[in-house]
């Protein structure tokens, strides 16, 4: 659903009603502005998930909209929004001992990062990309990396 009109993400669109193997979004080049804190509560147990969302116009990432569990691996790709707030615990991934995740808010406008706004809960790789922000002050406790046996 790359390079449409979409100002919203349509997560009463989807429904599944069982378990897939891997999920896969694409909403690159839209006019998205806003997602609750529920825009992806819809994922089913998966084993991959990939969220793309570049080029829109989000601002602000609420808590819990990427409290996401696969597997084996997650990725989101936010870069090139206008995002200057993320919530604390927007972010809260995880995977199994063997997964992975990835996160790129790159060419947003964030300005700081809050306590706890990064969780990536027992990834063997975690990779954030914070490149062309205008971050000016980083909290204690903000990226939290978890191992099996922490959570």
């Amino acid at each position: 659903m790359n390079n449409n009109l979409l100002t919203t993400f349509p997560s009463a669109a989807f429904n599944f009603p069982r378990p897939l193997y891997s999920i896969r979004f694409e909403m690159s080049y839209n006019k998205i502005k806003n997602l609750s804190s529920s825009a992806f509560a819809f994922l089913p147990p998966t084993s991959s998930v990939s969220i793309t969302l570049n080029f829109n116009q989000i601002t602000t990432v609420q808590t819990s909209t990427f409290k996401i569990n696969a597997s084996s691996a997650i990725e989101i790709h936010l870069s090139n929004n206008s995002i200057a707030t993320v919530a604390p615990n927007a972010f809260n991934f995880s995977t199994s001992q063997t997964g992975y995740s990835y996160l790129n808010l790159a060419g947003n406008v964030m300005t700081k990062v809050l306590p706890g706004t990064f969780s990536f809960s027992s990834c063997y790789s975690a990779t954030l990309q914070l490149a062309d922000n205008v971050i000016k002050s980083i909290s204690s406790r903000a990226f939290n990396f978890m191992s099996v046996s922490n959570v």
